[in-house]
């Protein structure tokens, strides 16, 4: 019972240990920091002053419950440690001051304009200034960092927060954020509507310049950075971002549309939306867009000893500049493009509308193929697949039928070069074929002899045609026979230039040889007996073939009145030229001599008998009959008995 009960006061000491322990942290996680909440100017300014003076809190928060004025004070909030300010839909007015009202970020602390994640409109906020009634701001709306023993500063922007409506001279080197020592992240929100009248060296919204051991790092997560404008008194480097000496990191995000203006054509800038001076870059993701107004280098300038690195997925596309619309390489260090960075469909006035690299003291830039960003042309109207990188320099100007593609297989180094990412125009040649008889269509026997043609031509190339391998086809029911093309040949103008070729059609002939008999006697006509020997020729023959005829079967045919003979054809052999070729046999009759002479005698003979009555009595000449038939029996037996005594003979030598 005793063990019972002191189990139970252990577990109970137990519970109240770890209560006491969870409240610890949570009081002690509270004293780390510390909020407050202003609603003017007034309370804005002691909380910064609180925060200076806090020895107690590692890290504070400001959030606003009103808008924020700093009118004419020209306060300048310096956040020394780490602070976070909530606007919740509010505005800070920086006020009207020309060299004061802003804000400052010292000694290492880290400044965060929202948070990650927020409730609700936590992260609305806007900073802005008004503009002075006389002339323009010498300060940025933010300062990161100091010089001297000022320290470094990190700011961190985040979604919903906006940095606008700031003026500045060309006494500061950027209008909306200064990176003067330091570290900017932004994460998101906007930064845009913003403007610095420059001199040389000075920026449109973010800029950073070493000028001596500092860290100038801009890393870019999120956001967009829009409608900033450089207005160029001297020369000046981009409308959004200037790096010198400096850091840059874009993981996502969008630069775009904004200026740099110059007073004259006999001024420069450099980067519409990125300048890069001396600096390291490094474009992993998100888009550089709609850039103008530069002289070199639309969407970035890259100069002195820059080494930038654009990776797959990245687009700069419709910047425009007088040289490199997207990107004006004019560094010494060696660069990579990879495979799959798109920087197409920017413009130049001068050349190179994508990309112009100059060439100097050993430096090189890697482009990865024009094929692999799977992007299509739209400059030119024609949504044509970019396929290459091509040469577009100022006295030759990319054309799509006059294309000179450049080799991007090795880095370019030691010449300078002017490029578009484009295509070129490929004109083929095709071939049909039509029959030239009405009623008749083209058998595949013949449509299986059009010629393929896969050669690639210019425009202006003049072609002959390709002749089939077969020009007569013949079929079951005759013969196909090319008659040639449109023409003999054709200049090369359109995207397709056909060839058309004519077959007709030769309907199937059976060459045969037929016979026909004719008399000699143009009174006689041929009796069924001859007529009957006609040679019949089944035989089909091809024309051109030789033929000779064939010869009745007998030549001469006798009749009661006479004999046929036949004389020959009209020719010993013909050529096989017709249809039908024709023999033709002649007959000629030869008429009994001794028909009709016989009967006569005959008849003298019987009537001289009759004279003298005496029918029965025997002429002499059957007594001459008699003997010569006697004769003859004689000269038989003769022979006869002769035959037996040789046989005799031989059977009695054979003994």
């Amino acid at each position: 019972m005793k063990k019972m009960r002191r189990s139970k006061l252990w577990l109970m000491m137990l519970s109240l240990a770890m209560i006491f322990s969870m409240t610890c942290n949570s009081v002690f996680a509270q004293e780390t920091e510390r909020t407050f909440t202003v609603s003017n100017f007034d309370e804005f300014k002691q909380a910064v002053q609180d925060i200076e003076g806090d020895t107690q809190y590692d890290s504070f928060v400001i959030s606003l419950t009103d808008d924020i004025d700093f009118a004419a004070s020209g306060f300048n909030a310096e956040f020394r440690k780490d602070t976070v300010i909530l606007g919740n839909g509010h505005t800070i007015n920086l006020g009207t001051e020309l060299s004061y009202g802003g804000i400052n970020i010292l000694n290492g602390a880290t400044l965060s304009l929202g948070k990650e994640n927020p409730t609700g409109n936590e992260n609305v906020l806007m900073i802005t200034v008004e503009e002075p009634a006389v002339g323009y701001r010498s300060r940025a709306l933010i300062i990161i960092g100091g010089l001297g023993d000022r320290g470094t500063g990190v700011l961190n922007m985040y979604d919903g927060v906006e940095l606008t409506g700031s003026k500045v001279n060309g006494s500061s080197m950027a209008s909306a954020v200064n990176i003067q020592n330091g570290v900017f992240n932004m994460y998101g929100g906007e930064i845009h509507g913003n403007t610095n009248l420059a001199t040389a060296g000075m920026s449109g919204a973010v800029a950073g310049r070493n000028d001596s051991d500092y860290k100038i790092t801009f890393n870019m997560y999120g956001g967009s950075i829009h409608d900033n404008t450089t207005d160029s008194r001297i020369s000046s480097y981009s409308g959004a971002i200037f790096l010198f000496d400096g850091a840059m990191n874009m993981y996502g995000g969008e630069i775009i549309n904004n200026h740099a203006n110059r007073a004259s054509t006999s001024m420069y800038n450099y980067g519409g939306g990125v300048s890069l001076y001396n600096s390291s870059a490094v474009f992993d993701k998100g888009t550089i867009s709609g850039n103008t107004g530069s002289t070199y280098g639309g969407g970035i300038y890259a100069d002195q000893n820059s080494k930038i690195t654009i990776n797959s997925g990245f687009v700069i596309t419709a910047n425009t500049a007088s040289y490199g619309g997207g990107l004006n390489y004019n560094s010494t260090a060696e660069s990579v493009i990879h495979d799959g960075a798109v920087i197409a469909n920017n413009t130049a006035t001068n050349g190179g509308a994508d990309i112009t690299f100059y060439s100097k003291n050993g430096n090189s830039l890697t482009l990865g193929s024009a094929g692999s960003m799977n992007a299509v042309l739209t400059t030119d109207g024609s949504n044509k697949n970019i396929s290459g990188w091509y040469v577009d320099s100022l006295n030759n100007r990319w054309d799509p039928d006059a294309a000179e593609e450049v080799d991007v297989s090795s880095p370019l180094s030691d010449v300078t070069v002017h490029l578009v990412a484009a295509y070129e125009n490929e004109y083929s040649v095709n071939y049909s074929f039509v029959s030239s008889t009405a009623d008749k269509e083209l058998p595949n026997e013949v449509l299986e002899l059009l010629p393929s043609d896969s050669q690639v031509y210019k425009k202006g190339d003049v072609i002959k045609p390709l002749t089939p391998i077969k020009t007569h086809v013949v079929v079951s029911d005759g013969e196909w026979i090319f008659k040639g093309y449109d023409a003999e040949e054709k200049l090369i103008e359109e995207a397709v230039t056909e060839f058309v070729g004519t077959w007709e059609f030769i309907e199937k002939i059976e060459y045969k040889v037929t016979y026909r008999f004719e008399s000699t006697a143009a009174d006689k006509e041929l009796p069924n007996e001859v007529m009957e020997l006609l040679p019949s020729d089944s035989q089909v023959y091809e024309l051109g073939d030789v033929v000779a005829p064939v010869m009745p079967i007998k030549t001469s045919v006798s009749v009661s009145d006479g004999e046929w003979t036949f004389k020959g054809y009209d020719a010993e052999e013909k050529p096989i030229e017709e249809a039908v070729t024709e023999f033709v046999g002649t007959w000629e009759f030869s008429e009994n001599p001794h028909i009709g002479t016989d009967d006569n005698i005959n008849e003298d003979a019987d009537d001289s008998n009759n004279v003298h009555g005496n029918e029965s009595t025997p002429s002499t000449d059957d007594s001459s009959h008699l003997w010569l038939f006697t004769s003859t029996l004689l000269i038989s037996g003769l022979l006869v008995a002769v035959v037996l005594v040789l046989k005799k003979k031989q059977e009695i030598s054979e003994r």
